[in-house]
């Protein structure tokens, strides 16, 4: 019974009761719906009433006192699983699939995600697109996508965007991780960086048609009569031009009024860089 009595008297002036909640558990409990705490005297004599609890004071040899204590566990962000479902790797001006995977580790459902990107390491002419191809747009420095977004995420580099001649484009992504309950709200931010090749693809040059007027036994001045400025599409310095010939009579060799050689690729093709194509000539065919 002392002892009883001293634990009581110990836990009232000042002591305390640990609770340890579930794992994942946040909430705020109060009144009935805390702890219920039943404080019981007891009067000890010859005459021990059976069992009996409470009862009108002066009669009954115990009596209760009933009090709830109030419960407030706040919650707090656990980290998630980010991870990017495709290899990231595109090509030059098409549209390329990054769909990510965010999986919270709290499934209570108390907590939601959604990411940022931040816009200042973009390059400009990127587009972005979230969920039904729809056009992101950047609020004050950042792409902001909700879950559906993140799930469908797509992007369109610049025109003419190679990674060996441009560098790789880095999606530098914030998981905004919310938990929010009556106990209270907690939000982290988890930085996750995507680095993005996009490979480089040629264009298609253009093309022009070419009339030659020539002399008779006389080298034939085909140089003069191919210009090769603005046949380029892709003008950003990744790609070269060269031009090819082929399809000669047999016997016929082009070649250069300079100091310079034509390269030959085989087979009666030969391959003419842009500045030597001004001094470029064909062999007369004898009387044709």
């Amino acid at each position: 019974y002392q002892q009883a009595t001293d634990d009581l008297n110990a836990l009232l002036e000042g002591g305390f009761v640990e609770l340890n909640p579930t794992d994942n558990w946040s909430d705020r409990i109060t009144g009935e719906d805390g702890i219920k705490v039943e404080v019981i005297s007891v009067e000890y004599n010859d005459a021990i009433a059976d069992s009996i609890y409470g009862g009108p004071d002066g009669t009954s040899e115990t009596e209760t006192d009933i009090d709830h204590i109030n419960i407030t566990v706040a919650p707090v962000v656990d980290t998630p699983d980010v991870r990017v479902k495709s290899n990231a790797i595109g090509v030059e001006d098409t549209w390329l699939y990054i769909p990510f995977s965010v999986s919270l580790a709290d499934r209570d459902g108390s907590e939601t995600y959604t990411m940022r990107i931040n816009a200042d390491n973009i390059p400009v002419g990127t587009v972005l697109t979230g969920f039904e191809n729809r056009t992101l747009n950047v609020t004050d420095g950042f792409y902001n996508l909700e879950p559906e977004d993140i799930e469908n995420l797509g992007l369109i580099p610049p025109l003419h965007w190679s990674q060996i001649h441009d560098g790789d484009i880095l999606l530098e992504t914030y998981v905004v991780v919310v938990d929010e309950t009556p106990g209270g709200r907690d939000e982290e931010s988890f930085n996750y960086n995507v680095t993005v090749d996009i490979t480089g693809v040629a264009d298609k040059p253009g093309n022009s048609s070419i009339k030659i007027n020539a002399t008779e036994d006389l080298p034939y001045n085909i140089g003069s009569a191919i210009n090769v400025s603005g046949l380029l599409v892709d003008t950003d310095g990744s790609e070269s031009l060269s031009v090819i010939i082929e399809n000669l009579p047999d016997g016929v060799r082009p070649f250069l009024v300079s100091d310079k050689r034509i390269g030959s690729l085989g087979r009666g093709r030969y391959q003419v860089f842009p500045e030597d194509v001004p001094f470029l000539r064909l062999p007369p065919i004898p009387n044709f």
